[in-house]
């Protein structure tokens, strides 16, 4: 990786790549130490990805606390990476550390695409910022990309959509579904794998509650700025591909961003694709 060529053999080189709108600047460091030494401001909220030279993996993780974090980092049992990629909050340029775990999944979806993620989850959490805020993230993430690809083509990776959307070539033409209508809502499900789906052609609720489940918000806002959720009225959404869910009760969740009316599911006559 050009990354290793450009540091050569020298463990404390931090270089600025560029400032990215949206209040992040992009930086490479050949080591975690580099960038403590550097003395990066030690409240910086960045997303950041580890490298090494003799692992095709890489660790994507985001912070609240850059320089804290890579002290004493795991770095999920690896060693210590042989460089630091991160996008880091600019002061004043209003990068919070909720927006570095969103970033966290945003990126680590695109290079998962490309190149083992070293995590123990399937994919980051992230964290709800609202529609207009991700989709500044998403734009932010873009723009990264011309930079990191001279520096680390690898991991310059398009964001490939919403990873929760069932694929074209993996939905039913006519599954037996459920529906559930309540609070002028109606939604269908399916049984999916070893979990469940929600069906496209389901209304979902427009606003999320103030208790909802962090993941649920996740997905929406994913699902909004991939056009796969749009308005349907003035308190309602609609969803135009199926999703999945890992339970019928995450169905619920999704629908109604809380457990909803329970035991309202029942067998549905509608059969053919939405």
């Amino acid at each position: 990786m050009r990354i290793f060529d450009f540091f050569g053999r020298s463990r404390d080189r931090l270089e600025i790549v560029g400032d990215i709108a949206g209040g992040v600047r992009l930086i490479v460091a050949s080591s975690p130490a580099a960038v403590v030494k550097a003395r990066v401001e030690r409240g910086v909220a960045a997303t950041y990805i580890g490298l090494w030279r003799d692992d095709p993996a890489v660790y994507v993780g985001g912070t609240g606390s850059l320089p804290k974090r890579l002290r004493d980092h795991p770095w999920h049992n690896r060693g210590i990476p042989d460089a630091i990629v991160a996008l880091c909050a600019v002061e004043g340029g209003g990068f919070e550390a909720d927006d570095a775990l969103a970033l966290e999944r945003i990126a680590a979806h695109a290079v998962g695409q490309r190149v083992p993620v070293a995590s123990s989850l399937p994919l980051a959490y992230g964290s709800p910022r609202g529609s207009e805020r991700y989709s500044e993230l998403q734009a932010i993430w873009a723009r990264a990309l011309p930079l990191l690809e001279p520096l680390a083509p690898v991991i310059a990776c398009p964001w490939p959509g919403p990873p929760d959307v069932i694929p074209i070539h993996e939905t039913p033409i006519a599954p037996a579904l459920l529906e559930v209508e309540a609070c002028g809502l109606r939604a269908f499900a399916y049984q999916h794998g070893s979990g469940w789906a929600v069906r496209a052609g389901s209304f979902v609720r427009m606003s999320a509650c103030v208790s909802a489940y962090r993941p649920v918000q996740v997905a929406r806002d994913e699902l909004v700025y991939a056009g796969m959720l749009r308005p349907e009225g003035p308190d309602k959404l609609l969803l135009t591909r199926d999703v999945a869910r890992n339970t019928l009760g995450g169905c619920t969740t999704f629908v109604f961003t809380h457990r909803g009316p329970g035991g309202l599911w029942r067998k549905s006559a509608r059969r053919h694709r939405m």
